[in-house]
């Protein structure tokens, strides 16, 4: 999503005295096969079921903003999404931030450890974990082994032991079917000692569904045996829809009849494995604004369809006119009427609490 590329673009960075990460390149250096995941793995508990709390993601973009973000954030009283966790300096991962003159990372310490159980405490919700980012994984490219991966997925398991969410932001160019297979294979291995661990694919999408590289994720999750479930972005599409809300109707129906076919379920477990991200008002690109009655239109689709979860981009942009909660982050959100009356409106009117 536009919004989120002050943080993202990291994940295209060259850091300093570090190998050049590949998160914008097709090509992937030579491995050995003990480093690729097999073509096909057992599954593992198959399809998902069941309901989940709609997220709202976070964007953790300063040290700063790590010491207060639980309690400041937590007044919001709804699930929260931190993002995003990469790396830019060796196989280190923590959160990418820009500090005014590069990007770097919050490592995953005890400040953010506190940040988790801050927001835990003071919404009452539970907290995920959102990694990668628009231009793909570069914790991936970082770690490119299996082993590597496997050690660092499941450190971070081990550390955050109530952060049973994670989801994978795979929107971007730096995708290639070599780092899909080593990112899943290092997925099912965590699970094995964490089966309750839920992983969500954050994809991109088409007004259509799925594009080739969401398709690629899609079937690289399902050789491996993970079981997941995959939140569409709904954002950037071509040509610019008159309305981003019936665009991304249009891309959950295309999504979720891929899924079908492609999974062997049917259309109520498809939909049933489905979330949808929509940015908050209007981001710096040609998307139609996003008004808090295109989120009441998404929200009656997501409940009448059966969808795991309606999760919005971002908390931080969340807030009314003049909103007490936060500063103003992004200024240009607030030049257009949304229709939001209060703080967290968004957050609130995907899970079912709409302030209205």
């Amino acid at each position: 999503m536009p919004a989120m590329n002050m943080i993202k673009t990291a994940m295209a960075l060259v850091a300093a005295g570090a190998f050049a990460l590949t998160a914008c390149s097709s090509s992937e250096p030579d491995r050995g096969a003990e480093d690729v995941a097999p073509d096909s793995a057992p599954a593992r508990g198959g399809v998902p079921t069941g309901d989940l709390e709609s997220f709202s993601f976070l964007n953790v973009n300063t040290q700063q903003g790590v010491q207060s973000a639980g309690k400041q954030w937590g007044t919001a009283e709804v699930p929260v999404a931190l993002g995003f966790i990469g790396a830019v300096q060796g196989c280190a991962p923590g959160f990418v931030y820009w500090s005014g003159t590069e990007y770097d990372v919050i490592p995953l310490d005890d400040r953010v450890a506190a940040m988790v159980s801050d927001l835990q405490a003071t919404s009452g919700e539970a907290v995920a974990f959102g990694f990668g980012g628009e231009n793909g994984g570069t914790i991936e490219d970082a770690c490119p082994s299996v082993d590597d991966l496997t050690e660092l997925y499941g450190g971070i398991a081990k550390d955050f032991p109530d952060v049973k969410t994670w989801l994978f932001d795979l929107e971007g160019a730096g995708e290639d079917v070599t780092k899909q297979k080593t990112r899943m294979a290092a997925i099912n291995n965590v699970l094995g000692d964490n089966p309750n661990l839920e992983i969500w694919l954050v994809l991109p999408v088409t007004a259509q569904g799925l594009d080739g590289t969401g398709e690629q994720l899609v079937d690289a999750a399902k050789q491996a045996g993970v079981p997941f479930k995959v939140d569409i972005m709904c954002q950037g599409f071509t040509p610019v829809p008159a309305n981003m809300e019936t665009a991304c109707e249009s891309a959950l129906e295309g999504t979720a009849s891929y899924l079908e076919s492609e999974l062997g379920i049917s259309a109520t477990q498809a939909y049933g494995m489905l979330g949808a991200t929509l940015q908050i008002g209007k981001q710096p690109n040609a998307d139609p604004a996003v008004t808090t009655d295109d989120a009441r239109n998404l929200q009656r689709f997501a409940t009448e369809k059966g969808l795991a979860g309606v999760i919005p981009w971002s908390l931080n942009q969340d807030v009314a006119p003049n909103g007490q909660a936060v500063t103003q982050q992004f200024p240009w959100a607030w030049n257009y009427n949304t229709g939001q009356t209060s703080d967290f409106e968004f957050a609130k009117i995907a899970n079912n609490q709409d302030p209205s």
